[in-house]
C-alpha cells in the first residue's frame, strides 16, 4: 500500500513539475533527478492543500553502501530536499507557522530505514527548527551569489581580479563552446590532484548535458590560447532568473595566467542579459574563497541537515564525507 501511494505521489509530482516549468528549480526537476540519480532511486513526498493543490514537496535520493540505505545528495546537485511554493498570507507570523507545519508534515513521511541522511537545502529554506527538534544535526555551507546582474560591472570585482582579467584578455580568447569532453577532463584532473573523487562519471555528465539542453539551456565558456589549447572552462546552467556555475575547470600547468578569472567574468557577461542572479554554486574550499569573493557576490549561507543511525556512520560522515564528496 505504501509503495503504491509513493508511486502515485511520484507520478503526480512529475506532472506537477512539468506544468510548473521553470517555477520548479532545475535541481528538483524529475528529468534532472533521473540522470544524476542513476546509481540509486529518487522519490518525493508531497504536501497538498485541501483542494489537492501541491504547495510543497520534498525530493530525496536513496542509494546503498555496504548493504545499507542512505539518503544523500546526488552528483552535481547543490540543493535538494524541501521546496515550498508561495504562501497566500502576507503576514509574517502566519507564513512562519505555515512553513513549520509543512516541514513537520513532510518530515513525518520521510523514510526512517536509512543509516545516513544528508541533504543541502536551497538558501530559500531558512526554517530548519523542526529538524533540530527531531535530533537532526544542522550545518552551514556557503555559496556566493551576485543578486543584481543588471547593475553589476567589472568595477564590482576586486582590483587583483580585475587586473588578472585585463592581463589574460590580452593573450587569451574566450568563446562559447560545445566541447564538454575537454571541460570534463579539466575538472576531473583538478579533482585527482586534490585526492578527491569526481562522483559524476563522464557518461553521466554527457547524459545530463543532453537533458539540460532539451529542457533548459546551458553555456560552456572556454578560454584558449592562439594554438587552441584550453586553459580554463566553465559550465553554466540557466534556470529561470538564475544562472548556476556548475563546473569550473582549468589546466593546472597554466593556472596562474588569469584564465580562470577571465572564464568566470566571461560567463557572467554571457548570461547578464538573460538572468537576474549568478550563483557560484558554492564551495567550502579555502583556496577558492578569494577568487569567488573577488567578483563581488554576496556570501550566502544554506543549510545542510544530516542524521546517522549510529556512531560508525556519524564518524564516517564527519571525517571522510564518504557518501557525499563534492566536485569542488
Amino acid at each position: 500500500m505504501i509503495s503504491t501511494q509513493r508511486h502515485e505521489s511520484k507520478n503526480k509530482f512529475i506532472q506537477f513539475a512539468h506544468t510548473m516549468g521553470t517555477g520548479i528549480p532545475v535541481f528538483f526537476q524529475p528529468w534532472y533527478l533521473d540522470v544524476v540519480g542513476a546509481r540509486g532511486e529518487w522519490d518525493v513526498i508531497l504536501y497538498e492543500e485541501g483542494d489537492g493543490r501541491i504547495s510543497a514537496f520534498w525530493v530525496y535520493f536513496v542509494t546503498r553502501k555496504y548493504g545499507l540505505k542512505g539518503i544523500i545528495m546526488p552528483p552535481l546537485t547543490p540543493y535538494s530536499g524541501i521546496w515550498i511554493g508561495p504562501l497566500n498570507s502576507t503576514k509574517q507570523e502566519t507564513q512562519t507557522k505555515k512553513t513549520k507545519n509543512i516541514i513537520e508534515h513532510l518530515l513525518k513521511q520521510l523514510p526512517t530505514d536509512v543509516a545516513l541522511y544528508t541533504q543541502s537545502f536551497s538558501p530559500d529554506v531558512g526554517n530548519t527548527l523542526p529538524f533540530y527538534w527531531n535530533n537532526y544535526s544542522l550545518g552551514i555551507r556557503y555559496t556566493f551569489i551576485i543578486e543584481d546582474l543588471d547593475n553589476w560591472t567589472l568595477n564590482d570585482t576586486a582590483t587583483n581580479i580585475r587586473n588578472k582579467i585585463h592581463k589574460a584578455s590580452r593573450i587569451l580568447k574566450t568563446d562559447l563552446s560545445e566541447d564538454r569532453q575537454t571541460l570534463y577532463s579539466l575538472v576531473a584532473d583538478i579533482m585527482r590532484a586534490k585526492n578527491m573523487k569526481l562522483s559524476l562519471t563522464r557518461d553521466m555528465f554527457c547524459a545530463l548535458d543532453d537533458a539540460i539542453q532539451k529542457y533548459r539551456s546551458r553555456k560552456i565558456i572556454s578560454v584558449t590560447d592562439e594554438n587552441g589549447h584550453v586553459h580554463a572552462a566553465t559550465y553554466i546552467i540557466i534556470d529561470g532568473d538564475t544562472a548556476y556555475m556548475m563546473l569550473l575547470g582549468s589546466d593546472r600547468s597554466t593556472r596562474f595566467n588569469g584564465a580562470v578569472p577571465l572564464a568566470i567574468y566571461t560567463s557572467i557577461m554571457e548570461v547578464k542579459d538573460e538572468v537576474k542572479h549568478f550563483d557560484f554554486e558554492g564551495s567550502m574550499l579555502k583556496s577558492l574563497f578569494d577568487l569567488f569573493a573577488g567578483f563581488g557576490g554576496n556570501l550566502t549561507p544554506f543549510i545542510r541537515v544530516f542524521k546517522t543511525k549510529n556512531v560508525f556512520w556519524d564518524i564516517l560522515y564527519r571525517l571522510k564525507n564518504h557518501y557525499d564528496k563534492g566536485i569542488r
